[in-house]
């Protein structure tokens, strides 16, 4: 699988559209390959037919079925795919950023659109399969790069999968969604965007999707925090899925209404490890409110049970 990954890395690494494009039909085929069970053969199929009919006709070969989520743990092509996502030089999700922040330089036309659409599909689905890789948008320049794809400019179809990629990057992960709401100028991104006139109707509710996951609770009695990255971009973050650690919340660090301080940190520092800060749906609900202006939270969030689209297989 190693040598499948570098085949396709060097090919998204092209200036080539061409080449990326086959570069991503690449990835696509290695994670069909760990999410699909292959198609059972017909136990009187002799060997010889099964050797000599490479691709046997559409009519004749039942089609694939998606494995379970219960297969996956005891799978070795995935833990082999996890495992090799743990380090930087096989880890799809860095590459992936450094070749759409590359695509973002060229002309937008529907060739270059379609790429990047066929990357956020991508990336959506590495950030469920491997959680770990969520901590590369912990960097400031990764986060801006999703939020740089819901300006109106993009297509509906580009902003509604950057939302599903953004939702999957703040799951569980405090030090994210501090990213999000405090470095960038994400939450005043979205709530524009929501509140446009020209925004088209699916990316409005897949808005508010997003919001669902963005307001879920970070914590407890005790704020619940990650552990972050301290890497440069496009490192990978080692071990298994992330594993949260428990820290005090300091009550020096955040206002009365939900803010943090102005001490320019979305973190603390517990036995000299970072930690994020992380927030109730209370005051990330506040936060929001300032930005909706007219737009009461509850009544957007209305009818919106739950994300559906959204799951957390593996973290």
């Amino acid at each position: 699988m190693d040598t499948l990954l570098s085949l396709a890395f060097d090919n998204i690494s092209s200036t080539n559209l061409s080449k990326i494009r086959k570069g991503l039909r690449q990835i696509e085929g290695i994670l069909a390959q760990i999410c699909l069970s292959a198609p059972s053969i017909p136990p009187n199929t002799s060997f010889s037919k099964r050797r000599n009919s490479l691709v046997p006709p559409a009519s004749s070969s039942p089609p694939s079925t998606t494995k379970t989520l219960a297969d996956l743990p005891s799978d070795p092509a995935f833990l082999t795919f996890f495992h090799l996502q743990d380090t930087f030089s096989h880890n799809l999700s860095s590459r992936l950023i450094t070749t759409l922040e590359r695509l973002l330089g060229h002309p937008s036309n529907t060739s270059t659109n379609a790429l990047i659409l066929s990357i956020l599909t991508l990336l959506h689905g590495i950030l469920l399969l491997h959680p770990p890789s969520r901590s590369l948008f912990s960097n400031v320049s990764s986060m801006n790069l999703l939020l740089d794809l819901l300006e109106p400019r993009s297509s509906p179809s580009v902003q509604s999968a950057t939302l599903l990629v953004l939702s999957t990057a703040l799951l569980s992960n405090p030090a994210n969604a501090r990213v999000f709401d405090m470095q960038t100028d994400g939450l005043v991104t979205v709530a524009s965007l929501y509140k446009a006139k020209a925004t088209d109707v699916f990316v409005r509710s897949k808005i508010e999707e997003f919001l669902v996951v963005y307001l879920m609770p970070e914590s407890g009695g005790c704020a619940t925090a990650t552990t972050t990255s301290q890497s440069e971009p496009n490192t990978a973050v080692r071990g298994s899925p992330m594993k949260g650690i428990t820290v005090e919340r300091r009550a020096s660090t955040i206002t009365g209404d939900g803010d943090v301080s102005a001490v320019g940190d979305s973190s603390l520092w517990e036995d000299r490890r970072k930690v994020a800060v992380t927030r109730t749906g209370v005051e990330k609900k506040r936060l929001l409110a300032r930005h909706l202006g007219n737009f009461n939270v509850d009544e957007v969030l209305d009818g919106v049970g739950k994300a559906s689209c959204i799951v957390d297989p593996v973290g």
